[in-house]
């Protein structure tokens, strides 16, 4: 069979998802498109390996080939990237205090794109957060990057009694310059 067909793969713009999200990866085509075979790789994460325009969902930053054939025709190669991003959240300050003192809470952000977005189990809305607890309290911060990933983290900070001092001795009078000793 002779070749009268060009064929020729034009690569869409690379994509970025949140971990466990999809994608449709699409790719556009000149040629005889009724005819065309298709060979994805890798095909590990994608919905059909043979199919125009399959559906993605990798774990990881990946970068698929697609190899499209036609009869005897030279094949044609084009590629795509798909970044996974993956924010994780985790806490920096006290995990206990005693009662009455302050605590500054950090949340530590990693992976995802910033400008990143805050929101305390308390209402607040910046990275660092400074509390004055009571009791026993657990707080929680859902962190969003730029393109809308979410990580969540959850910090707990335990508030211990302030110790009791009970001090004794003698009741005794003294002169001042005297000494008395008292026991804690």
């Amino acid at each position: 069979m002779i070749c009268d067909t060009i064929i020729s793969v034009s690569s869409f713009p690379n994509d970025t998802i949140c971990i466990g999200n999809i994608t449709t990866l699409d790719m556009s085509f000149s040629g005889p498109i009724s005819q065309l075979t298709y060979n994805w790789s890798p095909s590990s994460s994608l919905s059909c390996s043979s199919c125009q325009n399959p559906v993605a969902f990798p774990t990881v930053t990946t970068t698929y080939m697609l190899v499209v054939s036609h009869y005897s025709c030279p094949d044609d190669t084009g590629f795509i990237t798909i970044t996974v991003l993956n924010p994780t959240a985790s806490f920096s300050g006290q995990d206990s205090i005693c009662n009455g003192n302050s605590v500054t809470l950090t949340d530590n952000v990693s992976g995802g794109v910033s400008p990143y977005t805050y929101s305390w189990s308390g209402g607040q809305s910046t990275s660092t957060i400074s509390v004055v607890p009571s009791s026993t309290t657990a707080y929680s911060v859902l962190t969003t990057d730029s393109f809308g990933c979410a990580a969540t983290a959850t910090h707990t900070v335990t508030v211990l009694p302030n110790p009791t001092v009970t001090i004794s001795g003698n009741t005794t009078t003294i002169c001042s310059g005297t000494s008395a000793t008292l026991t804690a």
